[in-house]
């Protein structure tokens, strides 16, 4: 066996200028026989792994080089770092008490231990450490920091006054808070600095950002009109007023917004893209042709290179020209493929994990222990399956909420079940602790913290539909802290499913849906999912069928309603007069009526898409 000295010298080796993924399985053998390797060793291999883009084999070594009492404490800083910085408040919290001891009141080790205070919601501790590091000059300016510990928890009075109408940090906290997704904090934030600062745009601006967020659409659309009469044609805030135009189903508005917003900036990726999404052009559009020229540019990000693949080949589309519609698709998920940090690979690792898991959780002792609570109705299933148009029909009812796609459960599982921070970890670094088995305890936590959050974001909601599609990861979870929870899986054609998840430019992580071959691969994995799930809930899920949907409106309206413990109205099937704000890929689509053309749509791509069909094996 190779001894610890040249495994140490490969490792630097690697580290400084040669092959880092090579160097660490030539190590492997060595760290899983050897016994009493140093917490320095660890710490290097966790270094290479970085380099090599391993983060199972980072976070793994880094743990270990953790637990050795005697590293020293640069390492340790690094240490404390990495796990906050990807999600894991926890570590990184343990690493900054040990270093508060070994260097007593230091700033910036004070400073790490309160931010991972607030990462693992210890608010009112974290709180209380940024107040220590007020009153330390070498701390600097911890107005921010300590204002948003009290925003969230709940405290957003004092918060507000401990920036005291400082405008700079006002703003800075609206967008901290609204990265948190915390809405109704931020648009107190928003409220404040638009009535310290009326003749500013900016200010309007941030509270128009955020009224959108809470579907507020009159208010958004209002604050933006604000802006842009106080600081003239702007082609972001036109960009925002377009955008709230367009989702609330004012579509000829928003295209005149976006006229405006080309006015002044015609080759704007973002307005560009939200244009072909409003209506459908022709070869000779001025719009059209701004795409086609930006397509040859050699300038462009990979997502601004993505977006515009994605807006031609859906103006494409629209010309009936389906074979160059599906190539520039596919040419935008390569694009697109290239900025993300993860694969469909991974994704579909996740979902292996997650089964593995739950036939290990104690089922006898977590009944019963969950939230008696009826309220939420999760509406989940592949992208583009039917979930907008089944959280529409339900949201027809006058005691029902449609909150579009929230992350709190999410949020809720990994803090409580895998002691993460939602957003800062990415799917791949899910549930990487094999051993780490969830308990009753944690189920009640989940249950709390998500009505928690869901009351604070729509107070006073007898219901709501929470139709985040990627819950279908997270069901066991919601089944189990949710016990009398309404569950519903939107089901598809798959070949439908992925062609039209193929032709949608999806920013956020989910990567599947950048390449024929990850999206039926993922598409089989997230039925095997639901089979799994089905099996663990007998009689749990209700599932809806999108072409039965389509087809018999109302009769499968009304069962789908019924399912759900709710009162059946009229206005369910009246999506083309509902004034509901969507945020989705489905926005304009759900602003009419239920229409059948998108069955069978996979067809007008052939042959293109025969290795999608081939993988998928003919399977609807």
């Amino acid at each position: 066996m190779t001894d610890a000295v040249t495994i140490t010298r490969q490792l630097q080796d690697a580290l400084d200028r040669g092959d880092a993924a090579a160097a660490l399985i030539a190590s492997d053998g060595f760290f899983a026989a050897a016994q009493d390797i140093t917490g320095e060793a660890w710490f290097l291999r966790g270094q290479v792994a970085e380099k090599a883009g391993d983060y199972l084999r980072a976070y793994r070594s880094y743990r270990r080089a953790g637990a050795d009492e005697k590293l020293d404490s640069q390492r340790l800083n690094y240490l404390g770092h990495f796990f906050l910085n990807t999600g894991c408040p926890g570590p990184a919290l343990s690493i900054f008490e040990r270093l508060d001891a070994q260097v007593p009141d230091h700033p910036d080790v004070l400073a790490a231990r309160a931010r991972a205070l607030l990462d693992t919601g210890a608010y009112e501790q974290s709180i209380a450490a940024w107040h220590k590091l007020a009153t330390m000059p070498a701390a600097g300016d911890v107005r921010l920091q300590l204002a948003l510990a009290m925003a969230l928890s709940g405290d957003v009075p004092q918060a507000l006054e401990t920036i005291e109408g400082d405008g700079k940090l006002l703003a800075e906290l609206i967008v901290e808070l609204h990265g948190w997704e915390m809405f109704r904090p931020a648009l107190d934030a928003a409220k404040r600095a638009a009535a310290l600062f009326p003749n500013d745009a900016q200010a309007w601006n941030y509270r128009g950002i955020v009224s959108a967020a809470l579907g507020d659409a009159a208010d958004a659309v209002a604050c933006y009109e604000k802006a842009l009469a106080l600081g003239g044609p702007d082609p972001d805030i036109l960009a925002n007023l377009g955008a709230i135009q367009a989702s609330s189903g004012n579509t000829a508005a928003a295209l005149a917004t976006l006229d405006r917003a080309l006015l002044a900036r015609p080759d704007d990726v973002r307005v560009l893209r939200q244009y072909v999404d409003c209506t459908r052009l022709g070869a000779d559009d001025d719009v059209y042709q701004a795409l086609v020229r930006l397509s040859g540019s050699d300038a462009l990000s990979d997502p601004d290179r993505a977006a515009v693949a994605y807006a031609l080949g859906k103006a494409c589309d629209d010309m009936g020209r389906h074979s160059d519609a599906i190539r520039l698709f596919i040419a935008g998920g390569a694009a697109r493929a290239r900025s993300r940090a993860i694969t469909a690979a991974d994704e579909i690792a996740l979902l292996d994990r997650i089964k593995d898991m739950f036939p290990r959780i104690d089922a006898e002792a977590v009944q019963g222990r969950g939230s008696k609570s009826g309220k939420p109705i999760f509406v989940l299933g592949l992208p583009r399956s039917g979930t907008t148009l089944v959280e529409q029909i339900l949201a027809g009812i006058d005691d029902v909420t449609g909150a579009g796609e929230l992350p709190y459960l999410r949020n809720a599982v990994l803090r409580h079940a895998d002691g993460r921070q939602g957003n800062r970890t990415l799917p791949s670094w899910e549930f990487l602790e094999p051993d780490r088995i969830p308990g009753a305890e944690t189920f009640e936590r989940i249950g709390r913290d998500y009505i928690a959050m869901i009351d604070a974001l729509m107070p006073g909601s007898a219901c709501v539909v929470d139709k985040q599609p990627m819950n279908d990861r997270y069901l066991g979870f919601a089944a189990l802290a949710f016990p009398n929870a309404t569950i519903i899986h939107c089901v598809r054609d798959l070949r439908d499913t992925c062609v039209s998840c193929i032709s949608k430019n999806f920013e956020a992580e989910i990567a599947f849906t950048d390449t024929l071959e990850g999206m039926t691969d993922y598409a089989l994995a997230q039925r095997a999912l639901m089979a799994f799930w089905e099996e663990m809930f007998p009689g749990r899920i209700v599932t809806v069928r999108y072409e039965d949907l389509v087809a018999h409106p109302e009769t499968e309206a009304r069962k789908l309603v019924q399912a759900a413990g709710l009162r059946w109205s009229d206005t369910c099937l009246d999506l083309a007069a509902s004034e509901r704000v969507v945020n989705t890929a489905s926005a304009q689509q759900v602003k009419k009526d239920i229409y059948r053309s998108a069955v069978h749509r996979w067809e007008r791509y052939m042959p293109e898409i025969e290795p999608l069909i081939r993988r998928l094996g003919g399977r609807d």
